[in-house]
Protein backbone atom coordinates (compact mmCIF):
# COMPACT_ATOMS: atom_id res chain seq x y z
CA UNK A 1 0.00 0.00 0.00
CA UNK A 2 1.53 3.10 -1.36
CA UNK A 3 2.23 6.34 1.15
CA UNK A 4 -1.20 8.13 -0.23
CA UNK A 5 -3.13 5.84 0.07
CA UNK A 6 -2.66 5.27 4.07
CA UNK A 7 -2.66 9.11 4.00
CA UNK A 8 -5.90 8.77 3.01
CA UNK A 9 -7.20 5.76 4.91
CA UNK A 10 -5.87 8.02 7.93
CA UNK A 11 -7.58 11.14 7.43
CA UNK A 12 -10.59 9.29 6.39
CA UNK A 13 -10.33 7.36 10.21
CA UNK A 14 -10.49 10.41 11.63
CA UNK A 15 -14.34 10.16 11.36
CA UNK A 16 -14.88 6.77 10.38
CA UNK A 17 -12.75 6.17 13.92
CA UNK A 18 -12.60 2.35 11.98
CA UNK A 19 -9.66 1.70 10.02
CA UNK A 20 -11.17 -1.69 8.56
CA UNK A 21 -14.27 0.27 6.97
CA UNK A 22 -11.95 2.83 5.98
CA UNK A 23 -9.93 0.85 4.10
CA UNK A 24 -13.14 -0.64 2.57
CA UNK A 25 -14.62 2.96 1.87
CA UNK A 26 -11.05 3.60 0.08
CA UNK A 27 -11.09 0.31 -1.66
CA UNK A 28 -14.99 0.96 -3.04
CA UNK A 29 -13.83 4.81 -4.15
CA UNK A 30 -10.58 3.16 -6.18
CA UNK A 31 -12.97 0.27 -7.53
CA UNK A 32 -16.24 2.35 -8.52
CA UNK A 33 -15.48 5.82 -9.32
CA UNK A 34 -14.71 5.50 -12.21
CA UNK A 35 -18.08 4.84 -13.22
CA UNK A 36 -20.02 7.84 -11.07
CA UNK A 37 -17.61 10.68 -11.69
CA UNK A 38 -19.79 12.69 -14.14
CA UNK A 39 -22.40 14.38 -11.33
CA UNK A 40 -24.26 15.98 -13.74
CA UNK A 41 -25.31 12.60 -15.07
CA UNK A 42 -25.29 10.21 -11.95
CA UNK A 43 -28.40 7.69 -11.42
CA UNK A 44 -28.34 7.75 -7.85
CA UNK A 45 -29.84 4.07 -7.73
CA UNK A 46 -27.42 2.71 -9.67
CA UNK A 47 -24.92 4.41 -7.60
CA UNK A 48 -26.30 3.20 -4.12
CA UNK A 49 -26.74 -0.45 -5.94
CA UNK A 50 -23.02 -0.47 -6.66
CA UNK A 51 -21.73 0.43 -3.20
CA UNK A 52 -21.45 -1.76 -0.66
CA UNK A 53 -23.50 -2.33 2.21
CA UNK A 54 -22.06 -1.62 5.52
CA UNK A 55 -24.22 -1.53 8.32
CA UNK A 56 -21.85 0.33 10.87
CA UNK A 57 -21.85 3.48 8.91
CA UNK A 58 -25.45 4.19 9.74
CA UNK A 59 -24.20 5.77 13.26
CA UNK A 60 -22.29 8.17 11.42
CA UNK A 61 -23.36 12.03 11.50
CA UNK A 62 -22.58 13.76 8.06
CA UNK A 63 -22.28 17.05 10.64
CA UNK A 64 -18.66 15.49 11.30
CA UNK A 65 -17.78 15.00 7.86
CA UNK A 66 -16.69 18.36 7.61
CA UNK A 67 -12.83 17.04 9.51
CA UNK A 68 -12.63 15.07 6.42
CA UNK A 69 -12.76 18.58 4.19
CA UNK A 70 -10.92 20.52 6.92
CA UNK A 71 -7.93 17.30 6.44
CA UNK A 72 -8.03 17.23 2.86
CA UNK A 73 -9.06 14.63 1.95
CA UNK A 74 -9.25 13.59 -1.42
CA UNK A 75 -13.13 15.22 -2.58
CA UNK A 76 -14.55 12.02 -4.46
CA UNK A 77 -13.37 10.07 -0.93
CA UNK A 78 -15.89 12.71 0.64
CA UNK A 79 -18.45 11.82 -2.38
CA UNK A 80 -18.38 8.13 -1.78
CA UNK A 81 -18.19 8.27 1.77
CA UNK A 82 -21.27 10.77 2.03
CA UNK A 83 -23.28 8.07 -0.28
CA UNK A 84 -22.04 5.07 1.65
CA UNK A 85 -23.58 6.40 4.60
CA UNK A 86 -27.15 6.87 3.45
CA UNK A 87 -26.85 3.47 1.83
CA UNK A 88 -26.09 2.10 4.99
CA UNK A 89 -28.95 3.56 6.16
CA UNK A 90 -31.68 2.80 3.81
CA UNK A 91 -30.96 -1.26 4.53
CA UNK A 92 -29.58 -4.11 2.30
CA UNK A 93 -33.11 -4.50 0.96
CA UNK A 94 -33.73 -1.17 0.21
CA UNK A 95 -37.11 0.44 -1.52
CA UNK A 96 -37.56 3.41 -4.43
CA UNK A 97 -40.39 4.60 -4.62
CA UNK A 98 -41.53 6.21 -7.97
CA UNK A 99 -44.43 8.93 -7.86
CA UNK A 100 -46.11 8.90 -11.05
CA UNK A 101 -46.94 12.93 -12.41
CA UNK A 102 -50.55 12.62 -10.93
CA UNK A 103 -49.42 11.67 -7.49
CA UNK A 104 -46.83 14.59 -7.66
CA UNK A 105 -49.63 16.88 -8.87
CA UNK A 106 -51.76 15.39 -6.24
CA UNK A 107 -49.61 16.07 -3.23
CA UNK A 108 -48.70 19.33 -4.17
CA UNK A 109 -52.34 20.64 -4.20
CA UNK A 110 -52.76 19.03 -0.41
CA UNK A 111 -51.96 21.00 2.39
CA UNK A 112 -51.93 20.70 6.33
CA UNK A 113 -51.39 23.41 8.46
CA UNK A 114 -49.45 21.98 11.41
CA UNK A 115 -47.26 19.13 11.07
CA UNK A 116 -48.36 15.67 12.36
CA UNK A 117 -47.40 15.33 16.30
CA UNK A 118 -45.87 11.76 15.64
CA UNK A 119 -43.24 10.60 12.32
CA UNK A 120 -45.54 8.78 10.27
CA UNK A 121 -44.79 5.27 9.86
CA UNK A 122 -43.56 5.37 6.82
CA UNK A 123 -40.52 7.69 7.36
CA UNK A 124 -39.51 5.75 10.40
CA UNK A 125 -36.63 4.32 8.52
CA UNK A 126 -34.56 5.44 5.31
CA UNK A 127 -37.04 6.87 2.64
CA UNK A 128 -36.69 7.65 -1.02
CA UNK A 129 -39.10 9.40 -3.36
CA UNK A 130 -38.45 10.35 -6.79
CA UNK A 131 -40.16 11.40 -9.93
CA UNK A 132 -37.95 9.99 -13.26
CA UNK A 133 -39.82 12.55 -15.68
CA UNK A 134 -40.49 15.57 -13.56
CA UNK A 135 -39.86 17.43 -10.63
CA UNK A 136 -41.36 16.88 -7.14
CA UNK A 137 -41.28 20.57 -6.86
CA UNK A 138 -39.66 23.60 -7.66
CA UNK A 139 -36.25 21.73 -8.98
CA UNK A 140 -36.16 19.03 -6.73
CA UNK A 141 -36.43 15.15 -8.47
CA UNK A 142 -35.41 13.16 -5.63
CA UNK A 143 -35.27 13.11 -1.67
CA UNK A 144 -33.86 11.15 0.34
CA UNK A 145 -35.01 11.40 4.42
CA UNK A 146 -33.97 9.43 7.14
CA UNK A 147 -34.14 9.42 10.80
CA UNK A 148 -31.12 9.94 13.34
CA UNK A 149 -30.43 10.37 16.85
CA UNK A 150 -27.53 13.57 17.47
CA UNK A 151 -26.36 14.60 20.49
CA UNK A 152 -28.64 12.33 21.95
CA UNK A 153 -31.72 14.75 19.91
CA UNK A 154 -33.96 12.81 17.57
CA UNK A 155 -33.89 14.48 14.05
CA UNK A 156 -34.20 13.94 10.51
CA UNK A 157 -31.94 13.83 8.08
CA UNK A 158 -32.82 15.52 4.96
CA UNK A 159 -31.16 14.69 1.02
CA UNK A 160 -32.89 16.84 -1.43
CA UNK A 161 -31.60 16.21 -5.43
CA UNK A 162 -31.54 18.71 -7.99
CA UNK A 163 -32.24 18.09 -11.68
CA UNK A 164 -28.89 19.53 -12.42
CA UNK A 165 -27.44 16.62 -10.17
CA UNK A 166 -26.38 18.43 -7.29
CA UNK A 167 -27.38 18.06 -3.75
CA UNK A 168 -27.62 19.33 -0.39
CA UNK A 169 -28.62 17.83 3.17
CA UNK A 170 -29.66 19.15 6.54
CA UNK A 171 -30.89 17.85 9.81
CA UNK A 172 -33.87 18.94 11.48
CA UNK A 173 -34.86 17.93 15.12
CA UNK A 174 -38.24 16.32 15.63
CA UNK A 175 -39.49 18.98 18.26
CA UNK A 176 -39.12 21.54 16.10
CA UNK A 177 -41.51 20.05 13.54
CA UNK A 178 -43.72 17.23 15.12
CA UNK A 179 -47.00 19.72 16.00
CA UNK A 180 -45.90 22.51 14.71
CA UNK A 181 -47.45 25.52 12.38
CA UNK A 182 -46.04 24.49 8.62
CA UNK A 183 -44.52 28.50 8.19
CA UNK A 184 -42.83 27.96 11.57
CA UNK A 185 -39.77 25.71 9.69
CA UNK A 186 -38.63 28.24 7.46
CA UNK A 187 -37.40 30.18 10.58
CA UNK A 188 -35.43 27.76 11.65
CA UNK A 189 -31.25 27.28 11.82
CA UNK A 190 -30.75 24.02 9.60
CA UNK A 191 -28.13 21.77 11.15
CA UNK A 192 -25.45 20.29 9.20
CA UNK A 193 -22.76 20.82 6.24
CA UNK A 194 -25.00 23.03 4.34
CA UNK A 195 -26.05 25.55 6.91
CA UNK A 196 -26.95 28.58 4.56
CA UNK A 197 -29.54 26.58 2.59
CA UNK A 198 -32.86 28.15 2.03
CA UNK A 199 -34.65 26.67 5.05
CA UNK A 200 -37.90 26.55 2.40
CA UNK A 201 -36.85 24.20 0.46
CA UNK A 202 -36.14 21.82 3.19
CA UNK A 203 -40.15 22.32 4.77
CA UNK A 204 -41.27 21.79 1.56
CA UNK A 205 -39.57 18.58 1.33
CA UNK A 206 -40.53 17.39 4.28
CA UNK A 207 -44.06 18.70 3.85
CA UNK A 208 -44.02 16.70 0.83
CA UNK A 209 -42.92 13.55 2.13
CA UNK A 210 -45.44 14.20 5.62
CA UNK A 211 -48.66 14.75 2.89
CA UNK A 212 -47.54 11.54 0.63
CA UNK A 213 -46.94 9.04 3.60
CA UNK A 214 -50.42 10.25 5.22
CA UNK A 215 -52.47 10.27 1.94
CA UNK A 216 -51.10 6.83 1.39
CA UNK A 217 -52.12 5.55 5.05
CA UNK A 218 -55.35 7.52 5.02
CA UNK A 219 -58.81 6.13 4.67
CA UNK A 220 -60.51 6.63 1.17
CA UNK A 221 -57.23 6.66 -0.29
CA UNK A 222 -57.16 8.02 -4.16
CA UNK A 223 -53.84 6.54 -4.06
CA UNK A 224 -52.35 2.88 -5.48
CA UNK A 225 -48.92 1.18 -5.19
CA UNK A 226 -47.99 -1.59 -7.68
CA UNK A 227 -44.64 -3.29 -7.53
CA UNK A 228 -42.55 -3.58 -10.40
CA UNK A 229 -41.55 -7.13 -12.13
CA UNK A 230 -37.80 -6.61 -10.10
CA UNK A 231 -39.74 -6.48 -6.58
CA UNK A 232 -41.57 -9.57 -7.73
CA UNK A 233 -38.40 -11.43 -8.68
CA UNK A 234 -36.31 -10.32 -5.24
CA UNK A 235 -39.71 -12.00 -3.60
CA UNK A 236 -39.42 -15.11 -5.49
CA UNK A 237 -35.33 -15.27 -4.29
CA UNK A 238 -36.86 -14.60 -0.72
CA UNK A 239 -38.46 -17.68 -0.62
CA UNK A 240 -35.29 -19.43 -1.82
CA UNK A 241 -32.45 -17.97 0.24
CA UNK A 242 -32.05 -16.26 3.80
CA UNK A 243 -33.62 -12.56 2.88
CA UNK A 244 -30.88 -11.30 5.16
CA UNK A 245 -28.40 -12.23 2.27
CA UNK A 246 -30.64 -10.54 0.17
CA UNK A 247 -29.55 -7.06 -1.57
CA UNK A 248 -30.90 -4.75 -4.42
CA UNK A 249 -34.02 -2.83 -4.84
CA UNK A 250 -37.48 -2.90 -4.36
CA UNK A 251 -39.21 -0.97 -6.61
CA UNK A 252 -42.71 0.39 -6.29
CA UNK A 253 -44.48 2.56 -9.06
CA UNK A 254 -47.05 4.64 -7.00
CA UNK A 255 -50.07 6.25 -8.79
CA UNK A 256 -53.84 7.87 -8.79
CA UNK A 257 -56.62 4.75 -8.67
CA UNK A 258 -58.57 5.02 -12.05
CA UNK A 259 -61.66 5.96 -10.31
CA UNK A 260 -60.40 9.34 -8.70
CA UNK A 261 -59.05 10.34 -12.27
CA UNK A 262 -61.90 11.90 -13.68
CA UNK A 263 -62.77 15.46 -12.79
CA UNK A 264 -66.08 16.68 -11.77
CA UNK A 265 -67.54 19.92 -14.63
CA UNK A 266 -68.69 23.08 -13.21
CA UNK A 267 -72.69 23.49 -14.05
CA UNK A 268 -73.96 26.86 -13.50
CA UNK A 269 -77.54 27.08 -12.48
CA UNK A 270 -80.35 29.59 -12.55
CA UNK A 271 -81.12 32.96 -11.12
CA UNK A 272 -82.50 33.07 -7.87
CA UNK A 273 -85.24 35.64 -7.10
CA UNK A 274 -83.22 38.34 -5.22
CA UNK A 275 -79.93 38.48 -7.52
CA UNK A 276 -78.41 34.92 -6.68
CA UNK A 277 -77.51 32.57 -9.11
CA UNK A 278 -76.83 28.83 -8.11
CA UNK A 279 -74.15 27.71 -9.05
CA UNK A 280 -72.40 24.13 -8.82
CA UNK A 281 -68.49 24.50 -7.46
CA UNK A 282 -65.21 22.52 -7.18
CA UNK A 283 -63.72 22.05 -3.91
CA UNK A 284 -60.67 20.98 -3.91
CA UNK A 285 -59.68 17.58 -2.34
CA UNK A 286 -58.40 17.56 0.74
CA UNK A 287 -57.22 15.69 4.15
CA UNK A 288 -59.17 15.82 7.45
CA UNK A 289 -58.10 13.82 10.66
CA UNK A 290 -60.54 11.49 12.07
CA UNK A 291 -61.95 12.64 15.39
CA UNK A 292 -60.39 11.67 18.41
CA UNK A 293 -57.09 10.26 16.56
CA UNK A 294 -53.72 11.16 16.97
CA UNK A 295 -52.44 11.67 13.29
CA UNK A 296 -54.97 9.66 11.44
CA UNK A 297 -56.70 10.75 8.07
CA UNK A 298 -59.30 10.65 5.78
CA UNK A 299 -58.44 11.69 2.67
CA UNK A 300 -62.16 13.54 0.73
CA UNK A 301 -61.83 13.69 -2.54
CA UNK A 302 -62.64 16.63 -4.56
CA UNK A 303 -66.59 17.18 -5.09
CA UNK A 304 -69.18 19.84 -6.79
CA UNK A 305 -70.89 22.10 -4.07
CA UNK A 306 -74.27 23.89 -4.51
CA UNK A 307 -73.50 27.64 -3.50
CA UNK A 308 -76.02 30.53 -3.76
CA UNK A 309 -73.58 33.55 -5.10
CA UNK A 310 -74.12 37.07 -6.11
CA UNK A 311 -72.19 37.58 -9.77
CA UNK A 312 -70.75 41.05 -11.05
CA UNK A 313 -70.21 44.00 -9.26
CA UNK A 314 -70.87 44.43 -5.74
CA UNK A 315 -72.25 47.87 -4.27
CA UNK A 316 -70.70 48.01 -1.29
CA UNK A 317 -72.19 51.53 0.90
CA UNK A 318 -69.91 53.16 3.44
CA UNK A 319 -71.64 54.76 6.92
CA UNK A 320 -69.52 58.32 7.79
CA UNK A 321 -69.39 59.77 10.84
Amino acid sequence: MNDFKINQINILNLFILDKKISNEIIESHDRLYQKIKKYNDFDLEKILIELPYIEKLNKYHLENIETLEQNRLDPNVIFITTYLIFRSVLGKLMTLNNLTQQVIDKVNTLFIDVFPNEVPEMLNNGFFIQSKKSVLFDNVNKIVIYNEKYDEIDSFRVFLFYTNGAFSNASLAYSSILGKDIDEIDKLELKGKYRNTEATLFRKALLFCFIFSIIIKSENTPITIKDTNKSENLKKIQSKIDKKNIEGWIEKTIYINKKYQSENKLIKGTLYKDDKILKQVNVSAYLRRKPHSKDEYTYINSFTSTRWIIEGNKKITYYLE
